[in-house]
């Protein structure tokens, strides 16, 4: 009996799930694609700043290249019960790649999560109040660049874009115009102030938040957003919380937009701690329990370069990789798999920043050619 229940034990045991991509196969899946600035020649300064605003104590987190000229804005937004340090992988990032990238926890500090105070946050008033937040610390970093303060004179506000994940990509979309019932007063508010404080070029949503509740399926509620928007998800894209009642609903923001040239960037198995881009999120469930198996088919493997972006010529953009030249790997249970994905994430929203705030047509043309080969089988990017 004892061999018998051994034998039974080897059977059942899960077998070891196939490595992910090394970091050298990233590294190459990473040069084959589009980069601003080669990371390792990028130099970016991190500061922390606390300040009072209207009787409110606000950290503000700022990211920079090392650059003499103006320098365009990233307004980052970090969802609930994160800190302004949130998101990481992408403000460092987009900071290499010449942006000064600033974030801020607009949301009142949560004591409990109780499913009252969650809906709370998601309401017209708590929106309201997080613009008005947001508007006073733009307001503030002018001043203090007014003042000559270094760490902000080189902020170019005429080319401004906003990024958020989860409830912070909500924000970002209603900054850009979602419309909103019950914002009617603030959005009043926020027009009459002259001069205006920053140019709105693009808006950049993780993880984008749309609701049954919420009337998210009404046409007109997304009509009045002009300016680019990449919404970014994925098929394992569930939400904690609960308030998204299912992950097809992500994608309502990016049908229902008005205006051009938006995107819809939609990964397969990247769960949604992950597209937060903190790593300590990321690291909240067990990698199997996060994601389900898939093949991983990137890009062409190449050395590494100092290029400052590959755009392929005429007759390699029209070729699809084969099998022979991509990554290959049975399984997304592993930490490389994952972040295969974040990196092509970071190059993708990186290159739509650059078309959009730099006005960039390199970085527009990358987008609408090179990109989807690139990304191969880890997901899909969609234009309207």
């Amino acid at each position: 009996m004892a061999v018998v229940a051994g034998l039974v034990a080897c059977a059942s045991a899960p077998s070891k799930p196939p490595p992910g991509p090394s970091e050298v196969e990233i590294r190459a899946f990473a040069a084959k694609g589009y980069a601003a600035v080669a990371v390792d020649q990028a130099v970016v300064h991190t500061r922390l700043q606390r300040w009072m605003l209207q009787g409110e104590s606000m950290q503000v987190a700022l990211g920079m290249p090392v650059l003499a000229a103006p320098v365009p804005v990233v307004m980052y937004l970090p969802s609930l019960g994160e800190t302004s340090e949130a998101g990481e992988r992408w403000r460092d990032g987009w900071a290499q790649a010449g942006y000064a990238v600033m974030s801020v926890q607009l949301s009142d500090p949560m004591n409990d999560e109780s499913p009252a105070l969650v809906k709370k946050a998601y309401s017209a008033e708590s929106m309201g109040h997080r613009l008005l937040r947001l508007m006073a610390v733009v307001r503030e970093a002018q001043h203090r660049a007014a003042l000559g303060e270094s760490d902000w004179v080189q902020l170019d506000w005429s080319r401004v874009a906003v990024a958020g994940f989860d409830l912070g990509a909500y924000t970002a979309l209603a900054l850009a115009g979602e419309n909103i019932p019950g914002l009617e007063a603030v959005r009043t508010s926020m027009a009459a102030a002259e001069p205006a404080p920053f140019k709105l070029r693009a808006a950049i949503a993780l993880s984008p938040y749309a609701s049954l509740f919420a009337g998210s399926f009404e046409h007109q509620r997304f009509a009045a957003i002009q300016v680019p928007v990449l919404s970014v998800s994925s098929d394992t894209d569930t939400d904690p919380l609960g308030l998204v009642e299912g992950i097809s609903l992500r994608r309502l923001p990016f049908d229902h937009l008005g205006g051009t040239e938006h995107q819809w960037l939609n990964f397969k198995s990247l769960p949604h701690p992950w597209l937060s881009g903190t790593a300590a999120n990321a690291k909240v469930m067990p990698l199997a329990a996060q994601g389900r198996e898939v093949s991983d088919h990137a890009g062409s493997i190449e050395s590494p370069g100092k290029q400052r972006r590959r755009i392929s010529s005429g007759h390699e953009r029209g070729r699809r990789e084969t099998g022979e030249d991509r990554v290959d790997r049975s399984s997304v249970s592993s930490e490389g798999a994952l972040t295969l994905r974040l990196t092509a994430a970071q190059g993708i929203t990186t290159a739509f920043l650059d078309a959009h705030v730099k006005g960039d047509a390199l970085a527009r043309e990358w987008l609408a050619t090179d990109a989807p080969h690139w990304l191969g089988g880890l997901g899909e990017l969609r234009h309207k």
